[in-house]
């Protein structure tokens, strides 16, 4: 089934480089190294006034059995209308196989895309909700989108001016085409979008709470009737803690009498020794020794002594 594919994205291409079919609102072309991936550019829709001055830039990728199954689309121009590099969700993607036709060209897919990317009503996968985007914002990208350079296709402004610009705008009418996405897509990406708003609702809330100034209220303790009693305790000072003076004093003075009166200790007094010599001329040595070995050795002194005393006379 690729040969098929092949030879039907080879036709495509030539509707897109001859024939009368070309135009100034919408181009598209594979890469050199992969057929089953184009890119593509669209003018913005002209029927919404923040769009219509924009030009915007994506993504074709196809499956193997193209043109049976419907190619995946994906914006690289920020447009506030579809997330950038992201499938999205449209009548014509992917998303829906059901209703898509195997006749649908690729002209016809991106004049459907400007129509649809007008529609903002139509939120599905991918796309983003008007309320979380301005206006002015759309329009800021709308003039940006003229800037943007693609890593693939160059400059975008150029291969306007030489691609797009010298053509004439499309005559062709889109008639049977599906714009509007089942119930059940709408219905999943409003939940999710209502959450997302509500928890931005939230945060910007607790901003401002934090933001505001607080009021700082001073209680002021209203004035208490107080009875004569409890004047009275008020007027007399605890004693718990305070220690009794005269108690204090005459703790002061029993311990001078204490201190005064002679204390019972008692004294141990070494043992003395007296020794008394008479003198060959009729004195006596008297010689008093408090320690026993020390008068033994002056006992043997005094006897040298005498000793030698009787020896010279």
């Amino acid at each position: 089934m690729s040969s098929a594919s092949i030879k039907r994205l080879a036709r495509e291409q030539r509707d897109f480089l001859v024939g009368n079919k070309r135009n100034c609102e919408v181009f598209a072309s594979p890469l050199e190294e992969n057929i089953f991936e184009w890119h593509f550019t669209i003018l913005g829709p002209s029927t919404e006034p923040h769009y219509k001055d924009g030009i915007y830039h994506g993504v074709l990728q196809f499956q193997r059995d193209y043109p049976l199954s419907p190619p995946a689309v994906l914006f690289l121009t920020p447009n506030g209308r579809f997330e950038i590099n992201t499938k999205i969700c449209t009548t014509i993607s992917s998303f829906h196989p059901e209703l898509w036709r195997p006749s649908y060209s690729l002209q016809f897919v991106l004049q459907s895309l400007r129509l649809f990317m007008g529609q903002e009503e139509e939120v599905g996968v991918g796309a983003i909700h008007r309320t979380n985007v301005t206006k002015e914002k759309k329009k800021m990208f709308a003039e940006e989108s003229w800037q943007y350079v693609c890593p693939v296709c160059g400059p975008i402004q150029h291969l306007y001016e030489n691609e797009m610009k010298p053509f004439p705008p499309s005559s062709e009418e889109l008639k049977d085409v599906p714009l509007k996405l089942p119930e059940s897509d709408k219905k999943e990406v409003e939940t999710e979008n209502s959450e997302n708003i509500n928890n931005n609702e939230e945060e910007k809330e607790d901003v401002t709470q934090n933001s505001e100034p607080q009021e700082t209220i001073l209680q002021t303790e209203e004035p208490r009737q107080t009875d004569e009693n409890e004047k009275e305790e008020e007027l007399i000072p605890e004693t718990e803690n305070i220690p009794d003076i005269d108690d204090n004093n005459n703790n002061n003075l029993e311990n001078e009498n204490n201190d005064m009166e002679p204390k019972n200790e008692t004294i141990e007094v070494p043992p003395v020794a007296c020794l008394v010599f008479n003198t060959t001329y009729g004195g006596e040595i008297r010689v008093t020794v408090t320690q026993i070995d020390k008068a033994i050795k002056y006992c043997l002194y005094v006897l040298v002594g005498v000793m030698l005393l009787h020896v010279v006379t």
